[in-house]
């Protein structure tokens, strides 16, 4: 995969194809600065999702990580929820990579699966910062980071689902390597240049995935009332001394004594529903961080199984030897519904190819993939859903 990603790169150069523009060098967490090297747009069913960019260090011409590079994106769609933000890049890293290749760098594409939280809005900004003193990608949102990924062997990964044999999208990846028209180029690069965010959504994204540095606790000063009521004690005592030498002070002492008590089982009671209260807010927050573990795992489940149910039909893909022969290539998209046993219950063409016999392949691959495996038993639901992508590329 590396060769090939240098000799595609080296070729382009070569051709003119390729080149880096004159625009203000971009600093990265490790110091490198990089310019803008190319960029394309991405599509899915004629709506377009985002600009896909490459960055590379001053005169670097390889895109292998020898050197610190930076990928980006910036959402065009009004919003990309983070489930389908995560299933674009499984998508592409299952159709790009081999299987030893994702196996080898399954805890990282796990790890990667889990930044995201929210859901992301037009002008959001996602950067893969491959630093190579580091060998570790950094990835941020809207320039606030959000993890720290290691190894150089999954930032080839996240590349070579953009540029390479069987990248995500062939308009992307000639966008990227300058094989589009010039009226193309433009057009992307004035999108390009117009989707940025504003200083309250970085906020907002800094608030949202910043760690917090620890719960609060407030003090009650146990200590302070208890010393407190036992001075007013001593003190009622020797009043209640006085009072019995002072016939005429027994009546006023009495009161003083009713007040006291009264105010004492008020700051009792007081401090009782204080209790009660902060039992409450603790059973709260942990019934919200178990909600919030469970749908964790369940998003967990969802991407491993989705996984297993591409790289399942992928198996039972035969490529038509009159299209072969015809030099026809094309990728379709299915939509698969399936029930807790792995039995298919509905299929439908979502993209076609526009070719009725690659289309017709892509169908005869689920009927030889039945029955599919079989739901997790942790996985909620009595159906599962899901988009097979279906590429045919000679």
């Amino acid at each position: 995969m590396k060769k090939i990603l240098t000799i595609v790169l080296a070729l382009c150069i070569a051709d003119g194809g390729i080149s880096a523009r004159e625009d203000i060098p971009t600093p990265l967490p490790d110091g490198t600065n990089v310019i803008l090297f190319g960029m394309g747009e991405y599509e899915n069913l004629g709506e377009s999702i985002y600009i896909g960019a490459v960055y590379l260090a001053l005169l670097d011409v390889n895109i292998l990580p020898g050197t610190s590079k930076r990928m980006e994106m910036r959402i065009v769609t009004d919003n990309l929820s983070a489930r389908r933000f995560t299933q674009l890049w499984v998508d592409a890293i299952t159709l790009s990579s081999s299987r030893e290749e994702r196996n080898a760098q399954a805890d990282q594409i796990q790890q990667f699966g889990r930044l995201f939280q929210d859901s992301l809005v037009r002008g959001d900004r996602v950067s893969f910062d491959y630093l190579a003193s580091r060998e570790q990608t950094v990835v941020l949102l809207d320039e606030v980071p959000l993890g720290e990924i290691p190894g150089a062997d999954f930032y080839h990964i996240l590349l070579n689902a953009w540029i390479g044999d069987i990248p995500l999208s062939g308009q992307l990846k000639a966008g990227l390597l300058k094989q589009v028209t010039p009226e193309k180029t433009s057009h992307t690069e004035e999108l390009f240049a117009d989707l940025v965010f504003s200083s309250e959504r970085h906020h907002a994204v800094m608030s949202r995935y910043s760690v917090a540095s620890g719960q609060k606790h407030s003090a009650l000063g146990l200590k302070s009332l208890e010393d407190d009521g036992k001075k007013e004690a001593e003190r009622l005592a020797e009043e209640a001394r006085l009072a019995a030498l002072e016939g005429q002070r027994q009546k006023e002492l009495a009161e003083r004594a009713r007040i006291a008590a009264a105010e004492k089982a008020a700051r009792i009671e007081a401090e009782r529903l204080a209790r009660i209260a902060e039992e409450e807010r603790l059973a709260r927050e942990k019934a919200e961080e178990e909600r919030a573990r469970f749908e964790e795992e369940q998003e967990q489940l969802i991407f491993a199984y989705r996984e297993t149910l591409v790289r399942w039909l992928s198996e039972y893909l035969e490529y038509p030897q009159r299209a072969v022969d015809r030099g026809q290539t094309g990728r379709v998209e299915l939509s698969v519904v399936s029930n807790r046993k792995g039995e298919i219950i509905a299929e439908s063409i979502v993209s076609s190819s526009g070719n009725s016999m690659l289309d017709r392949a892509a169908l005869r691959m689920l009927e030889r993939g039945k029955p599919l495996p079989e739901m997790p038993e942790a996985l909620v639901g009595e159906t599962f859903t899901f988009i097979m992508p279906v590429n045919f590329y000679l």
